[in-house]
C-alpha cells in the first residue's frame, strides 16, 4: 500500500509536486495511469545497466598503467 501511496503521490521540490505515475482513488480503491505514465514506463530503461564500465588507472605523468577500476569505486 506505501508503495502504491508513494508512486499516487510523487516526489516534493521547491516548484511543487512531480513524478506522480498513477492516480489512486482510495473511495473506490482503484488505480489507473496518469498521462504520459506509459511513456516513462516505455522509455525508461531502468537504472540498472547490462554492462558495468572499467576504468583504466595511469600513473601521470609517465602514462604506466597501474591497473584498473570498477566504476562503482571511480566516483
Amino acid at each position: 500500500m506505501r508503495l502504491v501511496l508513494m508512486l499516487a503521490e510523487g516526489f516534493s521540490t521547491r516548484r511543487g509536486r512531480h513524478g506522480a505515475l498513477i492516480h489512486y482513488d482510495a473511495v473506490n480503491r482503484m488505480i489507473r495511469g496518469r498521462r504520459g505514465a506509459r511513456l516513462t514506463a516505455i522509455t525508461s530503461g531502468g537504472t540498472i545497466p547490462d554492462k558495468r564500465g572499467i576504468y583504466k588507472v595511469i600513473l601521470e605523468p609517465e602514462g604506466h598503467m597501474v591497473g584498473t577500476l570498477n566504476e562503482d569505486f571511480a566516483s
